[in-house]
């Protein structure tokens, strides 16, 4: 589900919020990706509010699961890597905004968030693969 939620996110922002140029277009696209991502916060989790937590507590194990012991600290360091892209990536965006004064405003964090979501669910597609070839195994 993950890998669908974050395909139909990424064309959210690609085909509508890059394309907000009006009031209406941005309520759709809040409207259409607050939807999207209430789905995959729902299908994940029993509970909204441990979240956090739950993701925290299982990471290593899940980490251990998915490359196994011997490549658990590449893993974590990689990880710790994705996490700092993610703090970067509004920043970078912003640089890149004021860099270009002859783009609409917000255009480069509307790309990075949406590279962002394209790139999570195709590395999750890549992993799934690694544990299960078949493409509607649940994991």
């Amino acid at each position: 589900m993950f890998i669908i939620y974050s395909v139909i996110a990424a064309l959210t922002v690609f085909l509508l919020w890059i394309f907000a140029h009006t009031q209406a277009i941005l309520m759709a696209f809040c409207v259409i990706h607050g939807f999207v991502y209430l789905g995959y916060i729902a299908s994940s989790q029993k509970y909204v509010f441990v979240h956090t937590i739950v993701t925290i507590l299982l990471a290593p194990s899940i980490m251990i699961s998915i490359v196994g012991i011997d490549d658990f600290p590449s893993a974590l360091s990689f990880r710790a890597l994705a996490v700092c892209f993610s703090i970067l990536g509004p920043f970078l965006g912003s640089y890149l905004d004021s860099l270009n004064s002859s783009m609409e405003p917000y255009f480069y964090i509307r790309v990075l968030a949406g590279a962002g979501y394209a790139l999570c669910a195709l590395l999750a597609l890549v992993i799934k693969f690694r544990m299960n070839s078949t493409l509607f195994a649940k994991i």
